[in-house]
């Protein structure tokens, strides 16, 4: 739900962007039905989460956490490593 808040917000400031540079009427309405659409669907989803049992909502809720982690980290950059090969045992020769 909050990265579709982040995209609802990015769509208001496109649309005041477009607004300010006198858009036609096609492009700032098609902003707008956007940002209903994706505003329905928080609204709905998070409807559906109220009407849930406790622990199903906090599992879900576990794993949106787990989810926004996994997001957050997906442009991090990882050191560069140097594989080394496991050594066989020794052969006793």
């Amino acid at each position: 739900m909050p990265a579709i808040e982040e995209h609802v917000n990015s769509l208001r400031a496109d649309r005041e962007t477009a607004s300010a540079m006198d858009a036609d009427g096609f492009v700032i309405r098609n902003l707008s039905d956007q940002i209903t659409a994706f505003t329905d669907v928080s609204h709905r989803m998070q409807q559906q989460l109220s009407d849930m049992p406790d622990e199903e909502r906090q599992e879900i809720e576990e794993a949106s956490a787990v989810l926004r982690k996994v997001r957050a980290t997906r442009d991090h950059k990882l050191l560069p490593l140097t594989v080394i090969p496991p050594q066989g045992p020794p052969d006793g020769s």
